[in-house]
């Protein structure tokens, strides 16, 4: 049986593959707009998740301390950025441990940028929070989710759920 343990380490780069500073980032959380149904034939209300549309999904990167890199996360453009990780996993049946690759790509806006305190002996604690236009999660080598809001894509699991909405808007062949 192989158990998940934990995250053992992870790193963030930029679109030029080149590690910015040292961080901790908070993922977003995944929520679907949806739409309340009631009327006739319905026994009350039923709220519908709309299939594709998620709400905004926000990530914040906390910096240790203000460095330069973390300058150009104001710049009022679009960002790329990557967490490469590994995931330790334990196998009880080999009793052995393996590393187990993870990687975050999300393509952001950036929404803010809180300076942090200086206090001295400690860390600066600025942090950068991101509106996420494309998020994709890649563990072991496979695309366990792919986002694209801007593209109309929703990848999950091996499923294009909008494949069908882009065909029959005429947006594909």
């Amino acid at each position: 049986m192989r158990i998940p343990d934990k995250l053992v380490q992870f790193y963030v780069f930029d679109s030029d593959n080149l590690m910015i500073g040292v961080a901790d980032l908070t993922l977003p959380d995944l929520s679907y707009m949806s739409e309340t149904v009631k009327g006739a034939g319905i026994g009350g209300e039923i709220d519908l998740p709309i299939i594709g549309s998620l709400q905004s999904m926000t990530t914040t990167i906390t910096w240790r301390s203000l460095v330069e890199e973390t300058a150009m996360f104001l710049e009022p453009k679009g960002h790329t950025f990557y967490a490469k990780g590994s995931v330790q996993e334990f196998d009880s049946e080999k009793h052995d441990y393996r590393q187990i690759p993870i990687k975050v790509t999300e393509r952001v806006l950036p929404k803010n940028f809180k300076m942090g305190k200086m206090d001295p002996g400690t860390s600066i604690g600025s942090s950068s929070d991101f509106e996420i236009l494309y998020l994709k999660l890649e563990i072991d080598g496979n695309t366990l989710y792919e986002i694209d809001k801007a593209n109309s894509i929703f990848y999950i699991n091996g499923v294009d759920y909008l494949a069908a909405v882009r065909r029959t808007a005429g947006l594909s062949g």
